[in-house]
């Protein structure tokens, strides 16, 4: 009953009574110790959340081992065996209870762990009751075998969640709960893990690694762990926590063995491919509280086509702007994605040329934008792709700054190539708005880029799209429409309305399509030897300059990404070889530049529960090492010889056969991190390679040597040099309210720029580490404000304000406090203290 705006207490009750369980339903489930503290004091709970309720009704088969065997009491083993635990993967909202929901398991488990130890201790000896010798036994378990671990993120959530294993075990006066986490003292935690008992270990995993990796005693008792919990792991993943969780995973029991529980409020695709490494296929999944939004990229049609052969990538692609134009016919509107700009210049010439092979013929409109092209230009064409309503319309594009209102709407998206991140695919897919549209996005890679589905687009639905299943759609619709144009095109104005057209500016299909559509391949050959030599070999440097940093995300080493990129040049347009470049080419493109992506890979192996020691390489068959490759990092092996890659090289000059741009220019911004808005210096920077490459071409023609021409074009002109000292670069700048030309600077104060009008003996000049500063030109009748920044190589101090005796010209500045030398130079203390010069406790540097 509801008065006055406030629920009676008959409807709140009743309304717990319905969505909440009460604590009692519990009383069978729990350890009686552990129901009166949740209970009574200190907790004193009266219902349980959705999630508590879902998971721990589940008690005690949920917390059993894997391995459920002398689990029955002696004498039934007629009985059932119980059900083996499983691993528990827990997708809830925040303030859903689901610490609670893992901690009463954790500490069920450790109980039931004791039981069976002593019961198995009494049984072996031969025993049936006798006190001393079940408190024995259950001091070497509790002392020896850490009975849960749970890794979160940071310290304070640490010091929460182990406080409330200290409410939950209120009654349990001899449970222990230990702190592993950063911030104290590493001697204080070992001293207490191996003097007390080891129920339940709670840290961060940075921490626990540390001590895993230095402390032996550590790794033994975390290498007999039976449930490993970590808690937000979302925010561990977002901190690059990922490493330390699999270095972790490998001291403790191997999965088969151990539960593992993971709890997370994001279920993001980092976090699935770690659910998929640490629990097994058949993992307990609890979700509650999760408010599911779709997102826009998750209602498109999605596929993905592994091309058997670089040379169906053209065909392809073709049959795919073909299959749009039939499936809207009058709407279509196709982009196409590339991944760098000048292999969008490379396909929009080729798309002109295939354009007989379409369905709307000739008449396709192809469009290109990419960073090439001026600011203005790149409007024009923007604006022309919005308003074309032919129905015949193509985008070939590698512009990511471009949100989806400035590109308009589109029916169809067609990656060639990976892209940048898959962040970036997703706002692609986000452009998909148009109404009365089939939308679809297709992705088109080579068989050398296929991981970069498994490992970056795993959470996308993602359909397999054959080239010979889609050809053989292609030409079914083709023919389907030369039977009955009217179905594809309606006569009167409304019908075209109310399909969305726009009567007078859509375009019909003229001739027999299905004739065109089975063209494809026959112009396509045609068409190979008339594209430009060059113009291949340069979109090949690009893709090598976007590729080679991304062979973490393709999973791929770097020799086959070349190899790939070769072979596409060859095979995709039609090259009689494959393109040449040269091992210091490569390395300038970052070919050994070392940098790679690691998830998570665990660098350490297990060796009997104790952790790899240095000092164990000098005898390998005594430890059992089996794993060469530790050695690594050792400084005595340092200057071991190794054998170089094929590709790699000293620095050296490039060969007259490579492409003709600087290496610079090809290069991409690596791992996806690619900029938000493209300036008029990256037009200039492409133009003036394409003017590089004309005048190399020609001088080739006249048989003229070409390296000396080896140059980056945008840096050939010499810049008038600045005298300024090398270690304390002065930056100045004059700011006036009357303009730049009518005030008197500061006396004694240089200039950053030289005067280039009069001779350097004949200036007013300051010296600064034996280099000279011109002084400004002369102004008078204004006010002025002078701002000197001082960019330093030492420590950034606090500043300081100078008096005038230390500026010459009397002007007070704002300046930084000098390096300190001689005996100044500043003590440093260790973390136990010391008064700074090495006499404190602690000691001192």
């Amino acid at each position: 009953m509801k008065q006055d705006g406030v629920w009676g207490a008959d409807t709140v009750a009743k309304f717990r009574r319905e969505s909440f369980k009460p604590v009692e339903v519990l009383l069978k489930k729990l350890d009686f110790d552990v129901y009166r503290a949740l209970g009574n004091r200190p907790w004193k709970l009266n219902y349980l959340s959705k999630l508590q309720a879902k998971i721990l009704m589940r008690l005690p088969n949920i917390v059993n081992p894997k391995k459920a065997t002398g689990l029955l009491p002696a004498g039934k083993k007629g009985a059932t065996p119980p059900e083996p635990g499983r691993d528990v993967l827990i997708y809830a909202a925040k303030n859903s209870g689901a610490k609670l929901a893992y901690i009463l398991p954790a500490v069920e488990s450790r109980l039931k762990a004791i039981e069976r130890f002593v019961s198995d201790a009494m049984q072996r000896a031969g025993i049936v009751s006798d006190p001393s010798v079940a408190e024995r036994a259950r001091k070497v378990f509790t002392r020896g075998h850490v009975g849960a671990v749970i890794l979160t993120p940071t310290r304070e959530r640490a010091t929460e969640i182990g406080n409330q294993v200290l409410k939950v075990v209120h009654n349990h006066h001899d449970f222990e709960v230990r702190m592993v986490v950063g911030g104290q003292a590493r001697k204080v935690q070992m001293r207490d893990f191996m003097k007390g008992r080891r129920d339940i270990v709670v840290g961060t995993p940075g921490r626990i690694r540390d001590l895993l990796e230095n402390e032996d005693e550590f790794a033994r008792g975390m290498a007999k762990a039976s449930l490993l919990i970590i808690d937000d792991a979302a925010t561990a993943l977002q901190l690059g926590l990922r490493d330390d969780l699999d270095a972790i995973a490998a001291y403790l029991p191997p999965k088969e063995k151990r539960q593992t529980w993971i709890h997370t409020h994001v279920l993001s695709l980092p976090l699935q491919q770690m659910a998929k490494s640490m629990l097994e296929e058949d993992y307990r999944f609890f979700k509650e509280g999760i408010i599911e939004k779709q997102e826009l990229w998750e209602k498109v049609e999605q596929y993905h086509t592994v091309l058997p052969s670089a040379r169906d990538q053209l065909p392809h692609l073709c049959r795919l702007i073909a299959h749009d134009q039939l499936t809207n016919p009058g709407k279509s509107k196709v982009i196409i994605f590339t991944p760098a700009a000048r292999m969008a210049q490379l396909f929009g010439t080729f798309l002109r040329g295939l354009s007989a092979s379409l369905p709307g013929g000739e008449d396709t409109n192809v469009y290109e934008l990419h960073s090439a092209l001026a600011p203005h230009e790149r409007e024009e064409i923007t604006q022309s792709w919005r308003d074309d309503h032919s129905g015949c319309s193509v985008l070939v594009s590698s512009e990511i700054s471009l949100s989806a209102e400035q590109y308009g709407d589109c029916s169809r998206i067609i990656q060639v190539g990976i892209p940048s991140s898959s962040g970036i695919f997703k706002n692609r897919l986000a452009r998909l708005q148009a109404p009365n549209v089939h939308h679809r996005a297709d992705i088109v890679l080579c068989s050398w880029e296929i991981g970069f589905l498994t490992w970056m687009l795993g959470e996308h639905p993602l359909k397999p799209c054959t080239t010979g299943k889609l050809q053989e759609l292609v030409e079914k619709k083709a023919e389907a429409f030369d039977a009955n144009p009217a179905a594809f095109f309606p006569e009167s104005a409304k019908e075209q309305a109310e399909q969305g057209l726009v009567p007078g500016e859509f375009r019909k299909f003229e001739g027999s399509v299905a004739e065109r559509v089975k063209n494809t391949k026959t112009v396509y050959e045609e068409l190979l030897p008339k594209m430009d030599e060059l113009a291949i070999k340069e979109t090949f440097a690009a893709l090598l300059g976007f590729y080679i940093p991304k062979s973490g995300d393709l999973r791929a080493a770097r020799p086959i990404i070349v190899q790939g990129c070769k072979e596409w040049a060859k095979e995709c347009c039609g090259l009689e070889e494959e393109p040449y470049v040269s091992p210091e080419f490569l390395r300038r493109l970052g070919m050994e530049d070392g940098r790679t992506r690691h998830f998570g890979a665990a660098w350490l192996e297990r060796v009997r529960g104790v952790a790899v020691k240095p000092w164990m390489l000098k005898d390998v068959a005594k430890h059992s090492v089996k794993t060469p490759w530790l050695g690594r990092g050792l400084q005595k092996l340092k200057d071991r010889p190794t054998e170089e890659p094929s590709w790699a090289g000293g620095a050296g000059e490039l060969d007259a056969n490579d492409p003709v741009s600087d290496p610079e220019s090809y290069r991409s911004q690596t791992y996806g991190r690619a900029s938000e808005k493209l300036n008029d210096s990256d037009s200039e920077e492409i133009r003036k390679s394409q003017q590089l490459a004309a005048i190399k071409a020609a001088r080739k023609e006249m048989g003229l040597p070409i390296a000396e021409l080896r140059t980056n074009v945008i840096n050939s002109q010499p810049e008038e040099p600045l005298y300024l000292p090398r270690e304390r670069p002065l930056a100045v700048e004059w700011e006036s309210a009357q303009g730049p030309s009518s005030f008197q600077a500061p006396p004694g104060v240089g200039r950053a720029t030289p005067h280039p009008q009069s001779d350097r003996s004949d200036r007013q000049s300051d010296r600064s580490d034996g280099e000279i500063f011109a002084a400004p030109p002369t102004m008078d009748g204004a006010r002025a404000r002078l701002k000197i920044r001082l960019a330093l190589n030492s420590p950034v101090g606090p500043r300081r304000k100078t008096s005038s005796d230390d500026v010459p010209g009397g002007s007070d500045l704002w300046d930084r406090p000098p390096l300190p030398v001689g005996n100044a130079i500043p003590r440093f203390r260790r973390n136990g203290g010391g008064n700074g010069n090495g006499s404190g406790r602690g000691g001192g540097w």
